[in-house]
């Protein structure tokens, strides 16, 4: 059956700046205690898997690349954005063995030269032929991995290759000139050593990057993934209610003041071992200094463009500057075509459509730039707050303690 939604851009829109997915299939057959998918309605459902269809994903390629485009989505590939390969579902489970369909997408992206970003806890991409659909393709492997102890990964990734075999992917994948990084996803508190130890190991086979991200508690609690968690960690909870972690969206996130020294730490591990070091929970990612939020894909894509019109965006822009403002370029480039039916009911705006998407993008985007940290506004980004100024046009006026970033 085929999987309609399989291309589509995410809700990531106000602060990513790759916001557009690409998935192979419908659901992933990895069991990872800390993915939530199934208990929010994303890779749901007894029936059938559904899998994309590679000659729909190659017309889309071919009538964006003409010039073609319909609608926000390829209008987003005829401006180059990268595709997060893997955005929901891993594209490398056990069906991949016998459908195929993620390495039949492999070659039509390489044969638009298409830029894309896997995702994968997969060793798959360095079996013979995924090496031979990714060398010379515009491509870039993140291969993801619990940051902890070697018993804590075995709980939390069933039914997910070991260490060591991600480890042989990474070699091989370097060894062919394959751009390849390490995602530590999610981190376990309390267990930052085996996770610097983990880069050091990547780094050794020619790892050319690492991002880090702490374990989100899921508000779900009847779900069997968190049955899991509890298993692996029965003092979890406590832990994160101790460190004052709070409520963002369905998602209970330690503070920042918690997460920073240990990733500074972590940092210095990758940079001494050569390799580059991204920040990817959402209230760091401003402390990048790449294009391409926390995966430094712009340092490894080419001919790829960055999606930057969103709140993460306006920051980053003035970030060396003493304030920041709601300041836009008139040459930011937006799609003609409508987003917001891509953001869920909760991140809609609440008020009416302007003369133009850009004009409703723009209000959208003040909006949450005077709204409060819960919402998505400047100061949920660590260090950021308001002076309770506000410019000529009644927008507030923030600073940044550059002492702390």
């Amino acid at each position: 059956m085929s999987y309609k939604y399989y291309l589509a851009l995410t809700s990531q829109l106000p602060f990513c700046s790759i916001p557009l997915r690409l998935d192979s299939y419908n659901r992933c057959q990895f069991s990872c205690a800390y993915c939530f998918s199934k208990a929010r309605g994303g890779a749901v459902g007894n029936g059938p898997a559904q899998s994309l269809a590679p000659r729909q994903l190659f017309k889309r390629l071919r009538r964006a690349h003409s010039g073609l485009a319909r609608g926000a989505v390829e209008e987003f590939l005829a401006h180059r954005i990268p595709i997060q390969f893997g955005g929901m579902n891993d594209p490398f489970s056990p069906w991949e063995k016998t459908w195929a369909v993620s390495l039949a997408a492999l070659e039509i992206l390489r044969e638009f030269d298409y830029p894309f970003v896997i995702s994968t806890k997969s060793a798959m991409p360095a079996e013979p032929a995924y090496l031979r659909a990714l060398q010379g393709a515009n491509a870039y492997v993140r291969i993801s991995v619990t940051g902890g102890d070697l018993p804590t990964q075995s709980g939390m990734e069933r039914g997910v290759p070991n260490l060591d075999e991600r480890l042989r992917a990474a070699a091989e994948l370097a060894s062919r000139d394959i751009a390849v990084s390490l995602r530590l996803q999610p981190i376990i508190w309390g267990q930052e050593e085996a996770a610097a130890n983990q880069i050091r190991m990547f780094a050794s086979v020619g790892v050319k990057h690492v991002t880090a991200e702490y374990l989100k508690l899921p508000v779900e609690r009847a779900s069997k993934q968190y049955s899991e968690l509890r298993r692996i960690d029965t003092k979890l909870n406590d832990r994160y209610r101790s460190l004052g972690a709070k409520l963002v969206g369905r998602e209970y996130v330690l503070p920042a003041d918690a997460k920073i020294k240990q990733l500074r730490s972590l940092e210095r591990v990758a940079r001494s071992c050569g390799v580059s070091f991204g920040y990817a929970d959402n209230d760091l990612l401003h402390l990048n200094r790449f294009r391409s939020c926390c995966n430094a894909a712009d340092r490894y894509l080419r001919n790829a463009n960055f999606f930057s019109f969103n709140i993460l965006g306006i920051i980053k822009a003035q970030m060396g500057m003493s304030q920041l403002r709601f300041d836009i370029s008139r040459n930011e480039w937006l799609p003609l075509s409508n987003m917001f039916s891509h953001l869920n009911s909760r991140s809609r705006p609440d008020g009416a459509i302007q003369s133009s998407w850009r004009e409703s993008w723009i209000l959208y985007l003040r909006e949450k730039w005077n709204s409060s940290p819960e919402r998505g506004g400047p100061s949920s980004y660590w260090g950021i707050k308001s002076t309770d100024r506000r410019d000529d046009a009644g927008n507030l006026v923030y600073t940044h303690n550059y002492d702390v970033g």
